[in-house]
């Protein structure tokens, strides 16, 4: 258990640790450092931990610690935030599912905790529920168990979030970090459009044509086609019902905030740290808390990383100077972003 400057969470344990670069959000990977210098600690304790985990250049081998079941016993009475695999990937290769499985056990039993997962590799989640429901019987995940994606681009983002709302979790997140270009996630939010037939998700901004289901008549909406009262009526055949909006894609039916659809419930936002951490934009970082504010969804900002953010004078391509996490900060627009989900 150790004490955490990660400002979403209380406390960081590491039950294993190794991990392998994936993602072009890896390229300055703090984890990797970390265990680099700790694979040379002065107390055995610790650096037999992260032997053969980082090559003599102190660069990830792939290859991950046994598992350690002892980190859960510090834990404080008190409920904290606490998240799982700082120095991992909890869903990497080379974790087998029994690991997996003890972990989530754990978690399980301590149910005052809240527990925080982070993966790159959101596509081994669903083998390892396959394996737990044949070789356990049991259903995964606990109550008390929140489940997210890290991204830092809109490719990955695409790649990655649908893959993670697949996942039986009470709590999904993506944690867009270190943020790398400007990311749209609105239809991965609240009150987002999904396709009936073809599942095609579209933010609530999507302006979608109409239409009548009655004979058929389509049109964009607006009040001079589909009249000005409080109900639409089709100019075609005089139905006042059974208008809706269509698929772009199919032209199947659209619902908006179905019950059943799957959504982003946290996104965390945070700049690069360390030699070579590239900027974070202030637009990009503005365009993600727009869309969770219009969406109801909780939004924080962790830091802007080792960059400050460019002045409202400054040229649109000028992301800040680079001064250090700590006098970069976190405010944007005069105050910090730290919300997080009931």
């Amino acid at each position: 258990m150790s004490a955490t400057r990660i400002e979403w969470c209380d406390l960081t344990i590491n039950p294993i640790v190794g991990c392998s670069k994936c993602s072009e959000g890896c390229q300055n990977c703090y984890a990797e450092r970390f265990a680099a210098r700790l694979a040379k600690h002065p107390n055995p304790k610790i650096s037999s931990k992260y032997a053969g985990v980082v090559d003599k250049h102190g660069k990830w081998t792939g290859e991950v610690s046994g598992l350690d079941l002892y980190v859960f016993d510090g834990l404080p009475h008190k409920p904290k935030r606490i998240f799982v695999g700082s120095m991992t990937d909890i869903f990497h290769e080379n974790v087998s599912y029994d690991t997996i499985d003890d972990i989530f056990t754990e978690c399980e039993l301590l149910e005052s905790h809240t527990f925080y997962f982070l993966t790159k590799r959101p596509q081994n989640i669903r083998p390892f529920l396959d394996w737990c429901e044949e070789h356990t019987g049991r259903v995964r995940f606990c109550e008390n168990t929140w489940l997210g994606v890290t991204v830092c681009n809109q490719q990955e983002a695409d790649d990655k979030i649908p893959v993670l709302l697949q996942a039986p979790a009470v709590k999904r997140f993506v944690s867009v970090e270190p943020c790398l270009g400007p990311v749209d996630i609105g239809k991965y939010l609240y009150d987002c459009y999904e396709c009936s037939s073809c599942g095609k998700r579209m933010p609530h901004t999507e302006v979608l044509e109409e239409e009548c289901f009655r004979c058929g008549f389509t049109a964009a909406p607006s009040y001079e086609t589909w009249g000005d009262g409080n109900v639409a009526v089709c100019p075609e055949c005089g139905a006042s019902s059974d208008i809706d909006p269509v698929c772009p894609d199919c032209g199947a039916y659209v619902a908006q905030h179905h019950p059943d659809t799957p959504c982003i419930d946290w996104c965390i936002v945070g700049g690069e740290t360390g030699p070579g951490a590239r900027p974070l934009h202030p637009d990009w970082v503005r365009s993600l808390r727009d869309q969770c504010q219009e969406a109801g969804v909780p939004f924080f900002l962790k830091s802007w990383g080792e960059w400050s953010p460019r002045t409202d004078d400054s040229p649109p391509a000028h992301a800040g100077t680079r001064v250090g996490k700590h006098r970069a900060g976190r405010l944007l627009d005069g105050r910090t972003w730290e919300d997080v989900p009931s």
